[in-house]
């Protein structure tokens, strides 16, 4: 399976839009995200991989588990939070150019790829706002 980069800003706006500090997969079925499906299992673990989510006291366990020979995936609505390497990394994924640049090259696009296009992008959008403050030209 591939990273659909829409979906995933999508899920991660849904941590950052919860009305609390944190959310569940209770509370992101009811804003549109069905946790018994493929692609949120897939999404979900990238997060968890990348450490863009975690519990409140920090625990990486995103309550996701697995019987034996069973494909099909068991949930515990564990409390989630987006943590500050997701909201860094949501915020690339809200940039148009940033964006861009990852849709171009979708196929090939890691996580890793992804998180350096943000960055560079991000970096020289900083410093373009910067000079713009100072009256650089």
């Amino acid at each position: 399976m591939q990273i659909d980069y829409d979906y995933l800003r999508r899920l991660m706006e849904a941590f950052a839009e919860a009305p609390r500090p944190t959310t569940d997969i209770e509370e992101l079925q009811k804003v549109g995200f069905d946790y018994e499906t493929d692609i949120f299992v897939f999404h979900m673990q990238i997060l968890q991989d990348q450490s863009f989510i975690a519990q409140p006291d920090g625990d990486t366990d995103i309550g996701l588990r697995f019987g034996i020979g069973d494909d099909d995936p068991s949930w515990g609505a564990v409390p989630l939070r987006l943590t500050a390497a997701g909201h860094e990394f949501l915020d690339g994924l809200r940039s148009k150019e940033a964006m861009a640049v990852i849709k171009a090259n979708a196929k090939s696009v890691s996580i890793s790829t992804a998180k350096m296009i943000i960055k560079a992008v991000l970096e020289e959008s900083v410093k373009a706002a910067a000079k713009g403050c100072l009256g650089i030209p």
